[in-house]
């Protein structure tokens, strides 16, 4: 049964419980599904963020954005990642997000109001708090991040997290903070840790 993520807020019986990544929905997709399902080749090409993996060494991932798509009814933006060169598109990786333009004292609280809703949800599973810290994209150290996570017996994640901007990236770059939440596979993680 596949479990709906919408604003954060959870839309299940309280009877239901996940018992991996891919029981969750973000804008009705989930992890292990195609791409290809919900946009075309054309769209998905377009929206590859070239610049986001750029440094890493290993480039086994790469990962594909959208802004306002007209079919989503929940967030601003939603990324998925999948492997650079598989042709089915297979989804490893999705994270949503809304912004909040110089309002990261907002972000901070939604994010606590979803943390309590999440250790009603999730009592049985391992999870933990990702307290401030630098950003690997910004190499000046003046952009942050913090949240916490929760990790299922198959090492799948769900991450839910507020992202503080430096002024310089929210200039150069057009990024705005946001809080967002990733539901991650592990081999993802895996991935993503060891660059």
């Amino acid at each position: 049964m596949k479990i709906l993520l919408t604003l954060f807020i959870f839309l299940f019986s309280s009877s239901v419980l996940a018992d991996d990544i891919s029981d969750f929905q973000i804008e009705g997709i989930s992890i292990g599904d195609s791409l290809l399902d919900y946009f075309s080749e054309e769209e998905i090409k377009n929206n590859v963020m070239k610049e986001y993996y750029q440094g890493f060494q290993d480039q086994s991932f790469v990962a594909i954005e959208f802004y306002n798509h007209s079919s989503f009814k929940t967030y601003e933006s939603v990324q998925f990642n999948i492997k650079r060169n598989d042709k089915n598109y297979k989804i490893y990786s999705i994270t949503a997000a809304n912004f909040y333009r110089d309002k990261i004292e907002e972000c901070i609280l939604k994010l606590d109001e979803i943390s309590k809703e999440f250790s009603i949800l999730f009592q049985n599973v391992e999870h933990g708090v990702l307290e401030k810290r630098s950003h690997f994209i910004d190499t000046t150290g003046q952009s942050y991040t913090l949240g916490f996570y929760y990790i299922f017996e198959t090492n799948d994640a769900v991450v839910v997290e507020c992202y503080d901007w430096s002024k310089k990236l929210t200039n150069e770059k057009g990024w705005i903070d946001k809080l967002s939440i990733a539901l991650d596979t592990e081999e993802f993680s895996d991935w993503l840790h060891k660059q």
